[in-house]
């Protein structure tokens, strides 16, 4: 019997993640996070290598196609000769990096950036916050900006049921204002094909406010095509 496979983000933003082996488990929860909730590709050594390939000519690839690295900073990372060579590569291309302190404080070439706090709620590691705070630091750069926010209109379309599309239309919506004009139409398009967020009361709501503010930035035969479907319900 055939299974189904949902479509990926066709041009995500990627980030490298570096980090010692020893907090391979921090870096798994925050690739599995950032790639969920943002469609980021997001590589970490110890998953998206096989035995297959030479590690580092493939870390060396790696390198080269990164949109940004994430350096999570422990004692451990501060005293490995691969993640200073990581990050050498990184400066070398002039990529946006992010240093979070998970314990211990950025070192040699990036001490000169402000670590991001990592946090704790209870005894587990805020993840989720911390994502949070990546993605907003990503999304201050320009060069980037355009690809993070293909990334969210894109999980968006993609939503499978009315509560993940009216959570993925509402999180969208947060940065109406700084959508280029191909973004906000693809957003009226999407909805017309998605009958997630078409048939959902609160993501009509929603869309219906986002045409009255944008209207003059959108294609009108988009919203007609999308009232339609919503009248239809079909």
């Amino acid at each position: 019997m055939p299974t189904f496979t949902f479509p990926t983000n066709p041009n995500p933003l990627r980030l490298f993640l570096s980090y010692s082996s020893e907090n391979k488990a921090i870096a798994g929860q925050i690739k599995t996070y950032l790639e969920n909730k943002f469609c980021f590709n997001v590589f970490v050594a110890h998953d998206d290598l096989t035995p297959t390939k030479e590690w580092q000519d493939e870390i060396i690839a790696q390198l080269e196609i990164c949109d940004s690295l994430i350096a999570i900073v422990t004692n451990e990372f501060n005293i490995s000769d691969w993640t200073d060579q990581e990050i050498g590569f990184a400066l070398s291309r002039k990529i946006p990096i992010i240093a979070v302190n998970f314990g211990d404080v950025p070192h040699g070439f990036i001490a000169k950036f402000q670590a991001l706090p990592s946090r704790k709620i209870r005894e587990n590691w805020d993840i989720q916050g911390l994502c949070f705070d990546i993605f907003r630091l990503l999304t201050a750069k320009p060069d980037i900006k355009e690809k993070i926010f293909d990334g969210i209109i894109f999980k968006y379309g993609q939503s499978i049921s009315f509560s993940e599309a009216d959570d993925n239309t509402s999180f969208v919506m947060n940065f109406s204002d700084q959508y280029s004009f191909a973004q906000k139409n693809k957003i009226i398009e999407l909805a017309s094909e998605n009958s997630q967020i078409y048939l959902c009361f609160a993501c009509r709501r929603m869309l219906d406010n986002f045409i009255i503010a944008q209207r003059d930035e959108l294609n009108p035969e988009s919203i007609e095509k999308y009232r339609e479907k919503v009248e239809r319900g079909f």
